[in-house]
């Protein structure tokens, strides 16, 4: 019981969100439209199954003119039939495209939210997988299921009426004892496909851990041959073909065990079904014929019970025709939670804001229970300062800045920073796809006129670029690094920030450049600008008012 009143609040969280909002009364006019579908669909086959039965009457009595106008008047209600129900499929596609756009907003919301995306990264597996792939198998499915069991429900609720009311009880001569079944049609249909529905779920039971493992490892695979094309040039550099093929191989081969034990489980499940739903058709038929035989019905009567009590067993039989849509629907589910709970247990990294400095006080970090780079540092770098950072490889300078910028959480210490936005440049430089104006806006649009951003870009060596400023590509793979560091400082440029925190900017350029580069940021940043470099050696020096020694591991500083 707990167990299923879980599962309903994982479902509820899920949905909330959208169908308790007045976003969704598109989506609910779809859905109310699809729900008298249904309904249309329900009366219109039972109003097929009437004329079922008469038309087998008609023949039976080789009256050839009732059975053409009895196909007539089938065939009519057949077109309603088939357009009730491509229209209700219509609607409901509709309702759960507007749902996923909305849902997909919402988790990518919350996905970016306090730096989410970067803090659960180790804590879940491919979330952009789930955002996508999942929340549209979640929306579909579980629509489709909705629908499915309220329209199989109102198909019960008609085909049991029938069946009910069949006036002839079933007798059975058991050891010389007569033995009447009343409604013996409506029991049999309700037993027999209870029994299956058991059956079914303790057959299928292993799908939905088999459908999660799948999705992840499926993901993973996929994730392997995404990075082999966006490090295509790294690879053919190192003709790194051999391992890569090795890698992805090794990726497929975790798919390849799931994949066994999912169509063994689904070739058991297949089974069940395909028996289940051929038994339709013949054990009704046979159940009403000792009454056929006796002439205690006709022949359209028999037709129009099997008819009937087929019905009420795919009614019944939800769980079986449905089973591995409620798999998948279920291993979504669990993934897109999985999600959910992992950005909502991660916390926003808070600093102390309002300091009249930037620095950190009594810092230490601990990275898997072991005491790693500084402990304890002090740092301060005062208004209007330019410090240069320098230390050897493994001294804990991109952890400062990351702890700084709040992407870590320091193991003691504080971290102060002033009221003003800080501007960082990481180690590895990103550039954002689309155009080339929108890699220099990056991440505040700001509004520049064309003769700035020409000039600049012409001042830091990039005068070719200027006429592909509207042009749509991939930056970060066309550019070399040099012109990417230099596309960086026109970015820092345009901004123009007050306090500016940077890792290595000017690595991939030579001396003249590089100083080039520094020289820039001078003349365009603000007089009383707050500047932080870190570098692996004090060639910048003379770009700073001072330097400071990062020590090494396990060495008490302040700086």
């Amino acid at each position: 019981m707990r167990k299923l009143e879980r599962e309903f609040k994982e479902y509820f969280s899920i949905i909330r969100g959208y169908w308790t909002r007045k976003t969704s009364l598109k989506s609910l006019m779809c859905i109310l439209g699809s729900l008298g579908c249904s309904f249309i669909f329900v009366r219109v086959a039972v109003r097929i199954n009437t004329l079922t039965g008469k038309l087998y009457d008609h023949v039976e009595k080789l009256e050839k003119r009732e059975v053409a106008q009895s196909l007539k008047l089938l065939a009519a209600t057949l077109i309603v039939y088939m357009m009730v129900y491509a229209l209700r499929l219509f609607l409901e596609a509709l309702a759960a495209f507007w749902w996923r756009k909305d849902l997909s907003k919402r988790l990518v919301s919350k996905w970016l939210a306090n730096r989410s995306y970067h803090h659960i990264k180790g804590a879940i597996d491919n979330p952009d997988q789930r955002i996508c792939e999942d929340v549209e198998l979640f929306c579909n499915k579980i629509l489709d299921t909705i629908f499915s069991l309220i329209t199989q429900g109102m198909t019960f609720a008609a085909f049991i009426g029938v069946l009910w009311h069949f006036p002839h009880p079933l007798h059975l001569d058991i050891w010389g004892k007569e033995l009447i079944i009343p409604h013996f049609l409506a029991w049999g249909s309700l037993i027999y496909a209870c029994l299956a529905n058991i059956l079914l779920i303790t057959i299928g039971k292993p799908l939905v851990k088999l459908n999660y493992e799948k999705e992840k490892k499926e993901a993973n695979y996929r994730f392997s041959l995404m990075r082999l094309h966006t490090h295509s040039e790294e690879v053919a550099f190192f003709r790194g073909e051999a391992c890569e093929e090795k890698i992805t191989q090794s990726r497929f081969k975790e798919i390849e065990s799931t994949y066994f034990g999912l169509i063994r489980q689904n070739f058991a499940v297949n089974l069940f079904r395909f028996g289940y739903k051929r038994s339709l058709s013949i054990l009704p038929v046979l159940a009403a014929l000792p009454l056929y035989f006796s002439d205690q019905v006709s022949f359209g009567q028999i037709m129009r019970m099997a008819d009937a009590a087929s019905c009420v067993l795919v009614a019944l039989g939800i769980v079986i025709s449905q089973f591995q849509k409620f798999a998948t629907l279920q291993a979504a589910k669990n993934r897109l939670i999985g999600l959910l709970h992992a950005i909502e247990k991660e916390e926003e990294i808070k600093h102390i804001r309002g300091a009249n400095h930037l620095g950190v006080a009594n810092l230490s970090m601990e990275i898997s229970g072991r005491a790693l780079f500084f402990q304890p540092l002090n740092l301060t770098i005062l208004r209007g300062q330019k410090t240069l950072l320098v230390g050897m490889s493994g001294t804990g300078k991109t952890t400062l800045l990351r702890c700084l910028s709040g992407l870590i959480r320091p193991s003691q210490g504080r971290v102060l920073l002033p009221k003003d936005a800080i501007y960082f440049v990481p180690q590895r430089p990103y550039l954002p796809l689309g155009t080339l104006r929108s890699c220099l806006d990056y991440p505040y649009p700001l509004p520049h006129r064309e003769p700035v951003i020409t000039r600049i870009l012409e001042e830091v060596g990039l005068p070719y670029l200027v006429s592909q400023l509207d042009q749509v590509d991939d930056y970060l793979k066309k550019l070399s690094a040099g012109e990417i560091q230099r596309l960086t400082i026109a970015r820092i440029l345009l901004s123009k920030p007050d306090i500016l925190v940077m890792d290595e900017p000017t690595s991939a350029l030579d001396e003249a450049n590089e100083q080039l580069m520094f020289d820039l940021i001078e003349r365009y940043l603000p007089k009383n600008k707050t500047l932080l470099t870190v570098s692996h050696h004090a060639s910048l020096a003379h770009c700073h008012d001072r330097v400071e020694m990062l020590p090494q591991a396990n060495q008490f500083a302040t700086i």
